[in-house]
């Protein structure tokens, strides 16, 4: 009897080898073509046109909503502040109403007014809300390159960001992807610190959101690998200080232009009444805004408690509890909780600095296969919406041909 139990242990313990062999053999065949993807000059544009495609196709579509024939009527508020970037459109439009909210936000409508674009037209809105898409998912490659060393786990990163909420193109009518943008080119290792609170100020100046996001990077500051140094020497480090100074210079900024521009700051339609209707949607507010990322941000933080770093550790959670529960206090639930997205990069740089790259590229292949198999959902106004992806329509379109119609 003790000889059959022992073959039956050897037995189970060979086909446990033998399936742990399988699946090593399809991750080193699959970070092998990995790498002959990314093995080109230009292999960064590559990826992001792979990343974009996988995002229209299979991941969050494109959105359609200028195709309609009253698309010109879609808050026509961010083209009248790009004619006149100091009209108070608080006094024109109800204080609950999207088109109310865009008084603070002048970065986009400053920058489009000095270059003389004209303000009615429809594709400007967009485009550049594409752009920052794309120039997130970008970004969010170079990021990890750099934090990794490793081609492949920016590609990686870049299609775990295509196929979430904020890297996809089913919403182009806001400046979230804009702001991002600007934190995560404040974030990219070996950014000069002046411009790091330059882009601090100019992205809360973009969308009030990414002031709420930015304590993450004053974690980032705490996070950072390298030479061991005292509390009181991070705290005083010019990327610490360039973050606070950015984010104080946003507070006084809003206030002067309230008192010396007349501009009205309108709070309906956000705070502690929207948190009864939003909180039965905690679940999918929280885990859509990053969706496989959150793999990495618990790597990150039980890197950081192995490394004793527990201020670290405090700083990420804090911060970044601090931007997704400003989320649950506005009927955008997901736009606002996807302001969280720096702490994925935090989460990046931190695991980066502890795992290796097999390890790193296990983890960052989770991530976009967990965000990609989740599909691409919005939630907004007590409902949780599909983003349709371009083939699924395509199949549709093909389904209702080919089948009869029902009566």
């Amino acid at each position: 009897m003790g000889d059959l139990i022992q073959k039956e242990e050897v037995e189970a313990r060979g086909t446990a080898e033998t399936g742990s062999g399988v699946l090593s053999n399809l991750l080193e065949r699959l970070f092998a073509r990995s790498e002959n993807f990314v093995a080109g000059r230009y292999w960064t544009l590559e990826t992001l046109f792979l990343a974009v495609m996988f995002s229209v196709l299979f991941s969050g579509g494109v959105d359609d909503r200028l195709s309609v024939a009253s698309g010109n009527r879609w808050f026509p508020a961010y083209y009248q502040k790009i004619e006149h970037p100091l009209l108070d459109v608080a006094k024109i439009y109800p204080p609950q109403n999207h088109e109310a909210k865009l008084n603070f936000r002048l970065t986009v409508p400053v920058i489009l007014h000095l270059l003389h674009l004209p303000a009615d037209q429809l594709w400007i809105l967009p485009t550049l809300a594409a752009g920052g898409a794309c120039g997130l998912i970008l970004l969010s490659c170079v990021f990890a390159f750099k934090v990794t060393g490793d081609r492949v786990c920016g590609l990686y990163t870049a299609l775990a960001v295509a196929s979430t909420y904020i890297g996809s193109f089913a919403f182009t009518m806001y400046y979230d992807t804009i702001a991002l943008c600007q934190l995560a080119l404040a974030m990219l290792p070996g950014i000069h610190w002046s411009l790091k609170g330059f882009l601090v100020f100019s992205a809360a100046f973009t969308d009030e959101r990414a002031w709420l996001a930015s304590p993450i990077l004053l974690a980032q500051a705490l996070c950072s690998p390298g030479p061991i140094r005292t509390l009181r020497q991070r705290l005083l480090a010019p990327d610490f200080l360039s973050v606070a100074a950015g984010m104080v210079a946003y507070v006084f900024g809003r206030l002067a232009l309230e008192a010396f521009a007349g501009l009205t700051s309108p709070h309906a339609g956000t705070g502690l009444d929207y948190i009864p209707q939003n909180v039965r949607f905690w679940h999918a507010g929280l885990w859509l805004a990053l969706k496989g990322g959150w793999l990495l941000f618990w790597v990150a933080t039980l890197c950081l408690w192995e490394r004793r770093q527990f201020l670290a550790l405090a700083a990420l959670v804090l911060s970044a509890s601090f931007s997704v529960g400003g989320g649950f206090l506005v009927e955008d639930v997901l736009r606002s909780t996807s302001y969280v997205f720096p702490a994925f990069l935090v989460a990046l740089m931190a695991a980066g600095a502890h795992e290796n790259t097999r390890w790193m590229r296990i983890y960052c292949l989770a991530a976009f296969v967990i965000s990609a198999v989740a599909g691409n959902y919005n939630v907004w106004r007590s409902e949780i919406t599909w983003f349709q992806p371009a083939a699924a329509r395509v199949l549709h379109a093909l389904l209702q041909a080919v089948l009869p119609v029902s009566r």
